[in-house]
């Protein structure tokens, strides 16, 4: 019984498991070319991006065969993080809706999902500040200088692997454990991401 509970998650994987290395390895990318590393995509030529993609592939694949439901959370809190980085640029760009206020009220509450969580889930804190609302000046259009959006293909990659690691983490509320409630902090935080990128990257006939 115990060791059949345990596997449990792993009915939760296929997913993820093929949609999220493309994305996920975009992401990363994405999130060089935003801190000005050398990884940046103004670096990174298409075959570097298709190993990145069968790197991160490989990842996944290890995490499932090998790993455990903590592990997994883990990645994708990971990937959390890596959204709501690229939501979060969007909002400072003022191409979002700023739908992302109290997300840091959301913190703490996936105990035991590692470090890539708590950034996740504080990704968006304080955006009011960030679209510009400094005293005496933000009535004021040219007191605010915004930062560049990030591009089409941020947004999509962004938005496919909210969407899926959301659909995940839903679905968790019909497994034994306390993995629904350790996720709940990454599930506000990706619901507001979604929504802020779907103002600039709608999805035709979705189904989610």
């Amino acid at each position: 019984m115990s060791a059949r509970r345990r596997l449990d998650w792993l009915g939760l994987t296929p997913e993820p498991e093929r949609e999220l290395p493309a994305a996920v390895a975009a992401l990363r990318v994405a999130s060089g070319a935003a801190s000005g590393t050398a990884s940046g995509a103004g670096h990174t030529s298409s075959a570097a991006r298709a190993e990145l993609a069968a790197a991160e592939r490989r990842r996944v694949e290890r995490l499932v065969l090998r790993g455990n439901r903590h592990s997994w959370l883990r990645y994708l809190a990971e990937v959390t993080a890596l959204v709501t980085a690229v939501a979060a640029r969007t909002v400072r760009s003022g191409d979002g809706q700023g739908d992302c206020d109290g997300q840091g009220d959301s913190q703490g509450h996936g105990e035991g999902q590692g470090h890539g969580e708590g950034r996740a889930q504080g990704q968006f804190q304080g955006q009011g500040r960030a679209q510009g609302q400094v005293p005496n000046q933000s009535r004021d259009p040219d007191a605010v200088k915004k930062s560049p959006p990030p591009p089409p293909e941020d947004h999509a990659a962004a938005l496919l692997a909210a969407e899926v690691v959301l659909d995940h983490h839903h679905m968790l509320i019909g497994l034994p454990g306390a993995g629904y409630g350790r996720t709940s902090g990454d599930r506000a935080a990706l619901e507001r991401a979604v929504r802020t990128l779907r103002t600039q990257h709608p999805r035709t006939g979705e189904s989610r």
